[in-house]
């Protein structure tokens, strides 16, 4: 499910994504400072990405993640919600996020003896 609101002053767009069951905010404003436009040539964008009780995220051991990218780059995936689907899905690949999934099902599997 995706919410999605904005607010018109600061061009800062707010999303709500549901991820494996973890409730994921993400704050973005495509044009974070006006003037990168003539100062680097292209907008630069302010993407926060947080989840619900800060439960760690692929990206992130803290559940919070701040990120500048060009606006351009992150449109070219459809919208913020996409490029983050991209981003969870491109870094629970990596070793870390496996090795903290295997810690976590230890931790929570019952022991009997």
């Amino acid at each position: 499910m995706i919410n999605i609101s904005m607010n018109n002053k600061t061009q800062e767009q707010t999303f709500s994504l549901l991820w494996k069951s973890i409730s994921i905010e993400i704050i973005y404003t495509p044009d974070y400072a006006p003037t990168s436009k003539e100062i680097l040539g292209y907008r630069l964008a302010h993407l926060q990405v947080i989840s619900k009780n800060r439960v760690p995220l692929p990206f992130t051991e803290t559940g919070y993640r701040s990120h500048f990218n060009s606006a351009e780059y992150i449109e070219t995936f459809g919208s913020p919600v996409d490029f983050v689907k991209n981003w969870l899905s491109e870094a629970e690949q990596n070793n870390e996020w496996k090795t903290h999934l295997k810690k976590m099902r230890a931790k929570s599997q019952l022991n009997l003896f």
